[in-house]
């Protein structure tokens, strides 16, 4: 498990993505243009980027950061309209229930009318306030909600499926993997064993709990077991749409397993399919559990409606305590950093 201790980076990456969204939110409410937002953005990403400690992700870690922002901005123009002060004063007026059906501008935009106010000013294509407060603040929360829930995504992935912080974890245990390595050979080690874990992937599964030599050899340990070279589990590639190269085998992919130096008659634990599955069953529960956790935290942090906002912090304390619950009912450590905000920090 990467956890905050062991890779700052993806800590710092992650609460960096909310504080992008924040940053939009606000600067869009309070009217300013496109790319006054992205100025913004700029500023705090290249404030984030100096905080990297591992430099190989600095540039791709940039990308996907003012990609977000740039999602976000649109998401918010598109959906609410192009005119973020009219907007603010639609959520507030909305959230005291003072909406009442809206008047046209002639442009073809939307005002917004309330009972004693009138906000004259167009907003652009973007969620219809012909509807009262009620209707209106629940396509602006499903909006936030939306706003909430994005992640940054690893620029190399054509396919949008790996996250910014699956990229730096990724980049965390290969810098972790390669110095074990670069320790053993220069105290001239020759054989390794790999670790087992009942939770491993099926990626790793037929090549951990083996032993492994260091310089290329293939043989016959004292104490009977077969050895082959390290390379031949490791060097497993997967190459992305956009021409990036990732280990896929042993140490690869956010492999979490660790070698060690051979000895003769060392114990080694067996781990069998039907154990690695229901161990992964577990494993799967527990991050969704702390994915989830953390939706509901960011959608307190973004909702506009005070009862939504009070719904998503009841829903994420108790989703917690069940997190907790299920890990010590099976026997697991649970991560309180995998589902804390760094910004609750500083509220």
């Amino acid at each position: 498990m990467i956890t905050r201790k062991l890779a700052p980076d993806v800590a710092l990456l992650e609460d960096a993505e909310t504080q992008i969204k924040l940053i939009v939110k606000k600067a869009y409410l309070q009217g300013l243009s496109k790319e006054k937002i992205k100025d913004k953005v700029k500023s705090f990403v290249e404030r984030t980027i100096k905080q990297i400690k591992n430099k190989d992700i600095v540039d791709d870690a940039r990308r996907s950061l003012l990609d977000l922002a740039n999602r976000q901005i649109n998401l918010l123009r598109r959906t609410l309209g192009t005119n973020g002060v009219a907007v603010a004063a639609g959520i507030a007026l909305a959230v005291k229930g003072k909406i009442t059906p809206v008047v046209m501008q002639k442009s073809g935009s939307v005002g917004v009318r309330a009972l004693e106010t009138f906000v004259d000013e167009p907003i652009g294509a973007g969620v219809p306030t012909q509807t009262y407060s009620k209707e209106y603040m629940k396509q602006v929360n499903k909006i936030m909600s939306q706003l909430a829930r994005a992640q940054g995504i690893d620029p190399n992935d054509v396919e949008r499926r790996n996250s910014l912080r699956n990229m730096a974890e990724m980049s965390a245990r290969h810098q972790d993997h390669e110095q074990d390595l670069a320790t053993f050979k220069s105290k001239g080690v020759r054989l390794v064993c790999c670790s087992t874990h009942v939770d491993c992937s099926d990626r790793c599964y037929p090549w951990q709990g083996r032993v492994y030599s260091l310089d290329g050899t293939s043989g016959t340990t004292e104490d009977g077991r077969q050895y082959v070279p390290l390379e031949r589990a490791t060097d497993i590639w997967y190459t992305t749409r956009r021409g990036k190269r990732y280990k896929n085998g042993l140490l690869g992919f956010n492999c979490r397993h660790k070698l060690y130096e051979y000895k003769p008659k060392m114990r080694i634990p067996v781990v069998t399919k039907e154990m690695q599955r229901k161990e992964n069953e577990i494993n799967r529960k527990q991050r969704e559990y702390e994915r989830n956790i953390r939706r509901y935290k960011e959608e307190a942090l973004f909702a506009e409606d005070p009862r939504i906002k009070a719904r998503a912090r009841k829903k994420a304390i108790m989703l917690n305590k069940a997190y907790i619950d299920f890990s010590h009912s099976h026997g697991r450590a649970y991560y309180p950093d995998r589902v804390k905000l760094l910004l609750e920090d500083r509220r």
